[in-house]
């Protein structure tokens, strides 16, 4: 299955292309937040996949996509590098959050930071099937909530083409005497 292409040279273009639209991108059980996170992955631009646990023996959980070693490492190859640490969490970055009571059942959930961390238990979150309405054989459309981070918070992949400032080329000009400073000093003998 190709995956469908979404503008996202930023954050925010990718944000604005998903919001309020439903991706599966496996297949299985209608829009999973994993698909959401996957959808960016597998730009034809970046060419990488998520991996949750499932190709290491696992279930297929969205936590899996951090509490699975090789599944971690793979995540964090390429054009994505794996961080920890809410203090960390910049706008964009994918975050892997562990099972917790009333929050993200036994699959975890998996969703992009909409903000900067604040400093609080709880962030913006970019995410498919969270919340209200979220269904575990249909899924749910991207939205935006606020989630919980507290201690269910895992860690998260940061994507190298978001938050870089292209270096700004050098200027290009004729090389021009300094004729200022050269009869400067040629008055002063």
């Amino acid at each position: 299955m190709s995956a469908p292409y979404v503008p996202h040279a930023t954050y925010d273009e990718f944000r604005n292309a998903v919001n309020g639209h439903g991706y599966d991108m496996d297949g299985y059980y209608g829009y999973q937040c994993w698909d959401g996170v996957d959808l960016l992955y597998e730009q034809s631009d970046i060419g990488q996949y998520l991996y949750t646990g499932i190709t290491f023996g696992g279930h297929g959980y969205a936590k899996e996509c951090w509490t699975y070693t090789q599944a971690r490492a793979l995540n964090g190859s390429g054009h994505f590098t794996a961080f920890s640490g809410a203090v960390n969490i910049k706008k964009g970055d994918i975050l892997v959050f562990n099972t917790y009571s009333g929050w993200y059942g036994t699959a975890g959930h998996i969703g992009f930071a909409n903000e900067d961390y604040n400093g609080t238990d709880y962030i913006s979150l970019l995410s498919q099937n969270f919340g209200s309405g979220a269904n575990p054989t249909k899924g749910k459309p991207f939205n935006i909530m606020n989630a919980f981070l507290g201690t269910a918070f895992l860690g998260g992949f940061r994507y190298d083409g978001w938050g870089t400032t292209p270096p700004t080329p050098p200027t290009t000009s004729e090389h021009k005497f300094p004729w200022v400073l050269f009869a400067r000093k040629f008055r002063s003998r």
